[in-house]
């Protein structure tokens, strides 16, 4: 008969259909409804109809006809059977549309569960497989019809762990909670390996719990790594504390003979007394020089080696740190006619004698490395930054040439000869020790001449 639109059946056919009620014609040669359409129920041999609408989310989207070739008186049980039936008809479909959409969903969710190398799973409220991924059939050597429908003991869990594991999903039900745990399981090739599982409740539209789902994830290596990594430590921290108490006695040992030299300096000088040529005084004062050279040395190793016996931590007010500092170097800073400026600090999380360590370092740094052509000036400033706060020491010295600046952090390295600026090369060192002990790190900023900036990040305390 060829393709109509509703409104080649009239106005009236139409507005029936949108308003979701029936539309009856028992005669169409007669109908005046359709008088003005009246070709297009010849055409499709039209004569009467009954028409019932189907709606969708409040849309009109379909219809179903009744019709015959021939007038008919159409009955109130008649129009019922026709709308009972176009009712049951759009059931059907719909619930076809919605197995086939379930289907696809399922074949979806099961692709991706069983491309992932954790075992997923759902149980029904008494602990009976509703579903499994992949990798659990393939640990349990189990097809997916073989393993549904069953519980753990009838899998052939070991009793103890399938108890438990029964029990768990249980308390998932009572609690609407999630529970977690690990647990060594020996599969069907006689391997044991750790496994990490969680199940957590699956909910109704009514609130209740109707199912559990879970996933386990094996864990051997990750156990065998941290057990590892632990190990290590250990061993790191033994030999952190042989060294340290080495560095201790090593530096104490050696102090006593640097003591005796310079006594036994002294003591010549002072015997001797004029009887003593002008070379040899020299001989005697470069002894001297050279002791009192060493045991700074020593002193400054051993503040090395000390920096990580800084305590625990605690919260600490950096302008209290920074104050302390500047109340060490007093006499320096007044002996180059310096300033220090301290803008507002904040309070962080760390050890407070090695903070004063670091910020006395930095301090005297700037005030040692001075320009002949100014008066030394030293500002300190604080920003916040994505992980901590960055401390901004800043000075107007001779700067630092752009090709050293990142092996001045090394132990012994120095840019200056001694006779130039006095000092051991560790200082910087044991500033960069100290950043990186409060989850940090130090950079530098510098222009040969210019000055410097050294930015000290001090990380946010952990959680």
């Amino acid at each position: 008969m060829g393709r109509y639109r509703f409104a080649q059946f009239g106005d009236e056919c139409l507005r029936l259909m949108r308003a979701d009620e029936p539309y009856v014609v028992e005669d169409s040669e007669t109908d005046p409804r359709v008088a003005e359409v009246r070709e297009s129920y010849r055409q499709t041999l039209i004569r009467s109809v009954i028409c019932v609408p189907l709606h969708k989310s409040g849309r009109f989207v379909a219809a179903m006809a009744v019709h015959c070739v021939a007038p008919r008186r159409w009955t109130g049980a008649e129009a019922r059977i026709v709308q009972r039936v176009a009712d049951r008809c759009w059931e059907s479909i719909e619930r076809a549309r919605i197995a086939r959409e379930l289907r696809q969903q399922y074949r979806t969710f099961d692709t991706a569960l069983s491309h992932t190398p954790d075992s997923t799973y759902i149980f029904d409220r008494d602990g009976r497989f509703r579903y499994m991924n992949q990798a659990l059939l393939t640990l349990l050597r189990l097809s997916f019809a073989e393993a549904v429908g069953k519980n753990f003991h009838e899998l052939g869990y070991p009793p103890e762990l399938a108890t438990r594991l029964h029990a768990h999903i249980q308390q998932v039900i009572a609690s609407r909670g999630q529970v977690r745990d690990v647990t060594p399981f020996t599969g069907p090739d006689g391997t044991t390996r750790h496994y990490e599982y969680i199940f957590v409740p699956v909910f109704a539209e009514d609130g209740s719990v109707e199912a559990v789902a879970g996933s386990t994830r094996d864990i051997t290596e990750r156990m065998r790594g941290e057990a590892e990594l632990r190990e290590a430590n250990a061993k790191l921290s033994r030999t952190n504390r042989e060294l340290e108490q080495y560095a201790y006695i090593t530096s104490h040992d050696l102090q006593e003979p640097l003591r005796m030299v310079g006594n036994y300096m002294e003591l010549i000088e002072r015997r001797a007394g004029k009887e003593l040529s002008e070379p040899m005084r020299r001989y005697i004062g470069r002894a001297r020089e050279a002791t009192v050279r060493m045991q700074s040395l020593i002193r400054d190793l051993l503040a090395f080696a000390r920096v990580g016996e800084h305590g625990p931590f605690a919260e600490v007010d950096l302008g209290a740190v920074v104050a302390q500092a500047v109340e060490n170097l007093q006499a320096a800073i007044a002996q180059a006619g310096a300033t220090v400026t301290v803008g507002p600090l904040p309070k962080v999380w760390g050890g407070e004698m090695i903070l004063v360590l670091l910020f006395q370092n930095l301090i005297g740094n700037a005030i040692k490395f001075r320009s002949p052509e100014r008066t030394p000036a030293v500002r300190i400033d604080a920003a916040r930054g994505d992980d901590g706060w960055i401390i901004a020491v800043r000075d107007n010295g001779i700067g630092i040439p752009a090709a050293h600046q990142q092996r001045i952090f090394e132990v012994f390295q120095r840019l200056h000869s001694q006779s130039e600026y006095e000092g051991t090369g560790i200082g910087l060192a044991i500033c960069r020790k100290i950043a990186e002990q409060h989850r940090g790190r130090i950079l530098v900023e510098s222009i040969e001449g210019g000055g410097s900036t050294f930015s000290i990040v001090i990380g946010d305390a952990p959680a």
